[in-house]
Order: C-alpha cells, then sequence, then structure tokens
C-alpha cells in the first residue's frame, strides 16, 4: 500500500521557485491555474474566498485516472 501512495504522489522535489502548484493571476487579468491537472479558472475571487471544490475534484479525477492506468 505504502508503494502504491509513494508511485501516485510521484517524486518529491526540493521545494524552489517556480515549482509550484498553482499559479495566481491578478492583473491585467485574473486566472488561478493548477499546474499538475491543468484545470484553470477566471474567478480568482471565489478561489482567494476558498472555494476550491472544482480543484479538489479535479485532482481526485487525476490520481483516479493514474491508479487506474497502473492496474
Amino acid at each position: 500500500k505504502r508503494k502504491k501512495k509513494m508511485k501516485l504522489l510521484g517524486e518529491q522535489k526540493e521545494i524552489a521557485w517556480g515549482s509550484q502548484i498553482r499559479s495566481y493571476v491578478f492583473q491585467p487579468y485574473t486566472m488561478v491555474k493548477d499546474h499538475r491537472t491543468l484545470h484553470e479558472t477566471g474567478d480568482i475571487q471565489a478561489v482567494m474566498d476558498g472555494e476550491l471544490d472544482t480543484f479538489i475534484e479535479k485532482e481526485l479525477l487525476f490520481f483516479a485516472a493514474v491508479e487506474k492506468s497502473d492496474d
């Protein structure tokens, strides 16, 4: 089970500039983009207010697809 979890997490990288999971653009337009799932939204205020459900759903679908492809 631990092996499977480690495979899903992938290679752990050093936390450094440019290794972010999400990017937030406030000007000249608004956008939040998740770099793992490629999900993005222009409703940055909702994300900043904590409405992360769509990002969570996309990540769960992503991990489910990865796990299914390993079976």
